[in-house]
């Protein structure tokens, strides 16, 4: 007897589901993966106005994202104002990144040798953003990224 493919619903029902549960959802997983986080770097007192600095400048924008342009409407652009969108959008994503990288500068600079490890081994992942699904890392090929050598 076969077994049912069970991955397919899952990601069925998660591209059915409303925006708004989709950025809920993501809210409260989020805060969850924070809250452990923050438990187990163990912060002092001391720490903790650098905490809230941390995760502020971490939250995503107000709102859902920022509303794609149609594709029409994209299409009806000149190739020089197609780059011209595509450039400006890319700077503001790397003025984001900028900010949420020098809150977590200041915020790392804040721990202690213990926390950092802690930090760095909790947040190892965090840059990738499920891209990669859940089922490992992948390179652009699609195929599973190699073992590490043994030295």
């Amino acid at each position: 007897m076969a077994q049912a493919d069970t991955t397919a619903a899952p990601k069925a029902q998660h591209k059915r589901m409303d925006p708004a549960q989709r950025m809920e959802r993501m809210k409260e997983h989020r805060a969850k993966r924070l809250a452990a986080l923050k438990d187990k770097l163990k912060l002092t007192a001391a720490q903790e106005s650098a905490w809230t600095t941390y995760t502020t400048a971490n939250q995503p924008p107000a709102g859902a994202r920022p509303q794609r342009m149609d594709r029409a409407e994209f299409a009806k652009l000149t190739t020089p104002e197609r780059l011209e969108r595509m450039q400006t959008r890319q700077a503001e994503r790397s003025a984001m990144f900028a900010k949420r990288a020098e809150a977590t500068k200041t915020f790392y600079a804040a721990l202690s040798a213990d926390q950092k490890k802690t930090f760095d081994a909790e947040t190892v992942h965090a840059g990738g953003h499920g891209h990669r699904g859940h089922d490992g890392h992948r390179g652009h090929d699609g195929q599973r990224d190699a073992a590490p050598a043994k030295s």
